[in-house]
């Protein structure tokens, strides 16, 4: 038992050390609703229901995610109801995603943990009997992400003399780590 316990730590520490890199942004970031800027709303007859802002194409200026009605969509349609444009900071559409299924939770932060200048993205979806936690890298040439882990967070109550472990929740999650471990020995 105790041995199998050694070897579950060893791979996450050992995905950790693959991931992680000292030299990446240390803190998650959430995007942020906004007003939509003008230059958007100029482009588009569609209904708008939601623009967020952060930096997704590592420049350190902000982009933004911005979420549409789709106008064609009807009750009995089996087209998605809705999209979503990436536009960079100077409003230049870069990917769109179709938005089929209302999700219970739909979370998703960046994180830069590698070298490159992009961020990782960090992303809780799924719905109250079951949320898929996974951490994908961006490729900026088609805006394509690659998974890279998926993971289930795991919360440990260090006031708790037994050392309790509990599944973490979407909204627990406030940050990962990132620091970067050396193994010496895998015995």
């Amino acid at each position: 038992m105790n041995n199998s316990k050694n070897i579950i730590i060893l791979v996450i520490m050992i995905s950790l050390f693959f991931l992680g890199d000292v030299s990446g942004q240390e803190i998650m970031q959430s995007p942020q609703e906004i007003d939509t800027p003008l230059q958007i709303w100029d482009t588009t007859s569609a209904f708008i229901i939601k623009t967020e802002t952060i930096d997704f194409n590592g420049d350190n200026k902000l982009d933004y995610f911005v979420l549409f009605r789709n106008p064609s969509w009807h009750s009995s349609s089996t087209k998605p109801f809705a999209f979503e444009l990436w536009y960079t900071s100077s409003f230049k559409v870069v990917k769109r995603v179709q938005i089929s299924v209302v999700l219970d939770y739909d979370f998703r932060w960046f994180i830069n943990l590698d070298n490159d200048p992009e961020p990782e993205i960090v992303s809780a979806r799924g719905f109250s009997d079951g949320v898929t936690y996974a951490i994908s890298d961006q490729n900026p040439s088609d805006w394509s992400e690659k998974l890279t882990f998926s993971f289930n967070p795991i919360l440990i109550d260090p006031t708790d003399p037994w050392e309790v472990h509990y599944w973490g929740y979407t909204k627990d999650i406030t940050n990962i780590m990132t620091k970067r471990v050396i193994f010496k020995s895998c015995v």
